[in-house]
């Protein structure tokens, strides 16, 4: 189903954003923010938890630190003081959460007694600027798993949109000519059936089955280009997520 995001982002113009949400944020009452905070949530979700699980956490450690770190940022109307003249919303959000994520392991840390005269504490290696050796670290980082971990998410919700409209005009085929030989090879590492089955099956001949991945595949970069304004904070940013996007999906 066509959404007015998706018509408003078709003529160029930029829907609601992430900053945008955050501008009403910043109007809202700090133990009611509603919606923008719950949307925001949303979109992030599971990026922020697989940073955390990268950086070391537990997957039910992690996703109790997201759940604290939002009702942190809720009551302390952290969002809402985000500048946008700064950088990306996702650079702010990445920066606020590590800051928070630190500030509670130290919290805990600080709790257990120390050995008197004994091994030095992680924390203390930290505080001297300890670098893990190069042998040991891993060639991803967090961060780039976080990034990768949100294209996935911006993809997802694409796909489902994509879905949904396609479905509700009567072209289900498309989609699923779509999904099955450009989206699921790339995304889930599947090979493709070959056109002349699935267009048999389907009842259609080659040429037309063809011609329906090519519609599908327009309608699904409309869709994404208004997806991924919703996150832009300018036509640079917007550009330069595009192109992320199609790198993933080698286009």
């Amino acid at each position: 189903m066509s959404t007015p995001q998706n018509k408003v982002a078709a003529k160029g113009r930029f829907p609601e954003t992430d900053w945008s949400n955050l501008g009403r944020l910043a109007q809202a009452d700090a133990a009611a923010p509603g919606m923008p905070l719950d949307r925001l949530a949303a979109r992030y979700w599971s990026p922020i938890c697989q940073f955390l699980v990268f950086k070391g956490y537990g997957t039910a450690e992690a996703q109790d630190l997201v759940q604290d770190f939002f009702v942190f940022a809720m009551t302390t109307q952290l969002f809402a003081r985000a500048d946008r003249t700064r950088g990306r919303f996702r650079s702010f959000l990445l920066a606020s959460l590590s800051n928070f994520a630190a500030n509670e392991w130290r919290r805990s840390s600080a709790q257990q007694r120390r050995p008197e005269g004994g091994l030095a504490s992680l924390d203390e290696m930290l505080d001297d600027d300890y670098v893990t050796p190069a042998g040991l670290a891993h060639h991803d980082t967090p961060e780039r798993l976080f990034h990768q971990a949100w294209i996935r998410t911006v993809l997802h919700n694409v796909l489902r949109e994509l879905e949904s409209q396609l479905t509700a005009s009567g072209k289900a085929s498309h989609y699923q000519l779509f999904h099955a030989r450009v989206v699921a090879p790339v995304l889930e590492g599947t090979t493709p059936p070959p056109l002349e089955a699935q267009a048999r099956e389907l009842g259609l001949d080659y040429k037309e089955a063809a011609n329906r991945i090519v519609t599908a595949k327009r309608a699904f970069l409309r869709v994404l280009a208004a997806e991924l304004r919703s996150y832009a904070g300018s036509q640079d940013e917007f550009a330069e997520d595009e192109q992320g996007v199609h790198r993933l999906l080698s286009w």
